[in-house]
């Protein structure tokens, strides 16, 4: 079963197959099967034109494996993996000219309020939801407890699982 535990859209900086692409979709992805788990960190570069232009290009694909064996999802693996993730991704990128621009993420669901920014990226938890998780960006430790206590909240309605990662 193939689970994209992270994904999240960035502005990017290359040109591949003669097109400039102005975004990227960054994933982490998790492929398991017969007792057999591997993680791989991929990107895609695509041209987002405008601002409803999410048409992902197949031309200009990447991925790195980050692990092949025995086994099966780990919270914690997938948290080590997720903190490695942008270097990774970084090292994709350099490898072929081109650049994603982290501090510029196309999300709708970014924000920002009194000087603090918030970013959401899908997570998937072991049992197949998803949940968009937070992260905040300032010294404001309660708005993030009461964002955590959020999350834990939607997680129990659902009656699922939460993939929980610092937030």
């Amino acid at each position: 079963m193939t689970v994209n535990v992270y994904e999240r859209y960035y502005k990017a900086n290359a040109v591949f197959s003669g097109v400039q692409r102005n975004g990227a979709l960054v994933m982490l992805i998790s492929d398991s099967e017969a007792g057999q788990i591997n993680y791989k960190a991929a990107v895609t570069f695509f041209p987002h034109r405008d601002k409803e232009d999410y048409a992902v290009s197949y031309d200009a694909y990447f991925e790195k494996e980050l692990y092949a064996g025995k086994g099966r999802r780990s919270k914690k693996k997938e948290t080590a993996y997720l903190e490695q993730l942008q270097a990774v991704i970084d090292g994709l990128a350099e490898e072929h000219g081109a650049a994603v621009l982290w501090d510029s993420p196309l999300s709708e669901t970014d924000w920002s309020s009194e000087g603090e920014t918030y970013h959401a990226g899908r997570i998937q938890g072991r049992t197949g939801a998803a949940l968009s998780v937070l992260r905040l960006h300032g010294d404001d430790r309660s708005r993030a407890d009461g964002i955590r206590s959020h999350i834990r909240d939607v997680a129990q309605d659902i009656g699922k699982t939460a993939l929980s990662l610092c937030l």
